[in-house]
């Protein structure tokens, strides 16, 4: 008040402003004429804050709604609506700037041995991790989708080559491999990742999917645990198979 007071104020009036059941924020109008706001004056101001709650109300529920629409629940991941319209986008603008876009297929090795042994709460928490995991190896402008069940997709633009997809796969494979506690047990996955690019190997959305899916199988085929890009030749090299140990009492 002594301050306000020696700002030359002389009236105040608080109104809160509301959204999701609660009070968000305050309103605090000042006047250098004391008794300012008359009966007239605080409906009317009241009015106002209550149209600007019910906005701020309007854009939570539309937030809301478009995380429904175009995001994950089990994961916060982008969805496949969300990954189709952000790749199309890609796309168009790798056309105008010549450039290229790297479009991989994850998925998870022995996911549903996880399930059965553990259950689907472990698995979901598994894949909750996994994918943080993985979006913790993207860059600024890169995607991570969950694409369904234990597979995931991440969109990558702006590549200066083929290479420079390397180290961010590397990591990709390094981090998911880490150690996940659950349930007492130690659970070790590896994924296989296959790999198309825009525009050598498709020009759409469906052609780039559909390579990359086919590459992140044949990488299944012949042991898991690895990566190849579409036009690599088959890689017949064994990876370990994954592992549940026993944690032993803390």
């Amino acid at each position: 008040m002594e301050e306000a007071l020696a700002r030359g104020y002389r009236s105040a009036l608080a109104l809160p402003l509301a959204a999701g059941g609660g009070a968000i924020a305050v309103v605090i109008l000042y006047a250098g004429e004391a008794g300012f706001f008359d009966t007239e004056e605080t409906k009317l101001l009241a009015d106002l804050a209550g149209d600007v709650s019910y906005a701020l109300e309007f854009i939570a529920r539309a937030k809301k709604l478009d995380t429904l629409a175009y995001h994950d629940m089990l994961t916060g991941l982008a969805n496949r609506q969300l990954l189709h319209e952000h790749l199309k986008q890609e796309i168009a603008l790798a056309h105008r700037l010549n450039r290229m876009i790297a479009l991989v297929f994850i998925d998870l090795d022995h996911f549903k041995s996880v399930n059965d042994t553990l259950g689907h709460s472990a698995g979901d928490r598994l894949l909750k991790e996994i994918a943080a995991r993985l979006a913790s190896c993207t860059r600024e402008g890169d995607i991570v989708s969950r694409f369904g069940g234990d597979e995931f997709v991440m969109v990558l633009p702006n590549l200066a080559g083929h290479d420079a997809l390397v180290p961010i796969i590397q990591r990709v494979l390094d981090s998911v491999s880490q150690i996940v506690p659950l349930d007492g047990h130690d659970v070790t996955v590896t994924c296989s990742i296959g790999v198309a690019f825009y525009p050598r190997d498709g020009v759409d959305l469906d052609t780039l999917l559909n390579k990359a899916d086919a590459t992140m199988y044949r990488v299944k085929r012949q042991g898991r645990g690895e990566f190849l890009f579409h036009t690599d030749e088959p890689d017949t090299r064994a990876v370990p198979q994954p592992t549940m140990r026993k944690r032993a009492p803390t």
